[in-house]
């Protein structure tokens, strides 16, 4: 992958709702950003841009429905040659597959994959961390967990094949246990409190 691209200290606002943000954990300076089903306005730093979080919820009628999150900016670009207008903000993997969309998933049991928006408080930073548990033999099992960070990042040199904002693969992170549901590792593992406003604990 290239490197003519910068990491953002973050972004700024868009649509009807605003997203509040956690407290910062002590240890790690890091504040979770919170999001609800529908149209999150979501307040990064560092551009006077607009981002909007959309959360809708895929129903199965089972316990394996999921939710699905996608990432939109109201791009003002700085080069007058640069087109405008809403863009998508894709996750961008190591081999640099682009990814539209989150998703959180489970089972009855256990939520197996989640994520969390994050503001580090220290670096000025915008991370996306992405929480993966194997699934074993069942949603219902303890298995290993993996967490995949992306930091937020401007493609200011209009490289071909890159947009102009990105969530830019970072590190993987093996969590020390094992777990069944990954909210829970999330919070043991990186002190990362729940980001969901409209789902409480009894609802997981």
């Amino acid at each position: 992958m290239s490197s003519k691209y910068i990491f953002l200290p973050v972004l700024v606002s868009l649509c009807c709702v605003s997203s509040m943000v956690g407290a910062a954990d002590s240890k790690n300076n890091l504040e979770v950003i919170k999001l609800k089903n529908g149209f999150n306005e979501v307040h990064f730093d560092g551009l006077d841009q607009k981002t909007l979080v959309v959360i809708a919820h895929r129903e199965n009628y089972n316990a394996h429905s999921y939710d699905v999150a996608t990432l939109f900016v109201d791009y003002k670009p700085t080069d007058q040659y640069e087109p405008a207008g809403l863009q998508i903000i894709p996750v961008i993997e190591k081999n640099e597959t682009n990814t539209f969309h989150l998703s959180a998933s489970g089972g009855a049991d256990c939520v197996l994959h989640d994520y969390r928006f994050v503001k580090n408080t220290k670096t000025g930073e915008t991370w996306l961390i992405v929480g993966d548990r194997n699934l074993g033999e069942s949603y219902a099992d303890t298995e290993a967990v993996t967490f995949t960070f992306y930091k937020l990042a401007l493609h200011k040199d209009q490289e071909p094949g890159f947009p102009p904002l990105s969530f830019e693969y970072w590190k993987i992170q093996m969590a020390k246990e094992k777990y069944c549901d990954i909210e829970k590792a999330f919070q043991k593992e990186l002190g990362l409190e729940e980001y969901r406003t409209d789902i409480s604990e009894d609802d997981q």
